[in-house]
């Protein structure tokens, strides 16, 4: 009697509480849950981005970004860091330029190619 008492305290009783516990938590792919996010058309991207970053002692910096569709010009931030959004799919040319003195251009990026959802990085320039 005794071994049978010894048996069910040190083996059995623990291996019952084993089991149960794997067995309210089994791992197969039917309980695993999962999560899915559903995507509404307000949070598809609908433009094209670029971003890059400008170094230089020079004020009055600007961007024009164009195509044969559109154009964009912007000041460059004290920082020299750029990000521009709202582009549509396509192949555009962008200079760094003056804002002070008409016609000197610093820099040109050409074939510069903008993919809606996408960021362009043009790196970072120089200018002395």
């Amino acid at each position: 009697m005794w071994k049978i008492t010894l048996y069910l305290l040190f083996v059995a009783l623990p291996m019952w509480g084993i089991t149960s516990f794997f067995d309210e938590n089994p791992t197969t792919s039917e309980n695993i849950k999962t999560e899915s996010v559903l995507t509404s058309s307000e949070k598809t991207p609908t433009d094209g981005a670029i971003l890059g970053s400008i170094i230089t002692n020079k004020s009055n910096i600007a961007l024009s970004i164009y195509n044969e569709k559109s154009q964009i010009s912007k000041p460059i931030e004290a920082s020299g860091d750029y990000f521009l959004k709202g582009f549509e799919d396509g192949i555009y040319t962008m200079e760094i330029v003056s804002q002070d003195t008409p016609n000197i251009q610093f820099e040109k990026f050409e074939e510069v190619i903008i993919r809606t959802g996408e960021v362009t990085a043009l790196g970072t320039v120089t200018i002395d």
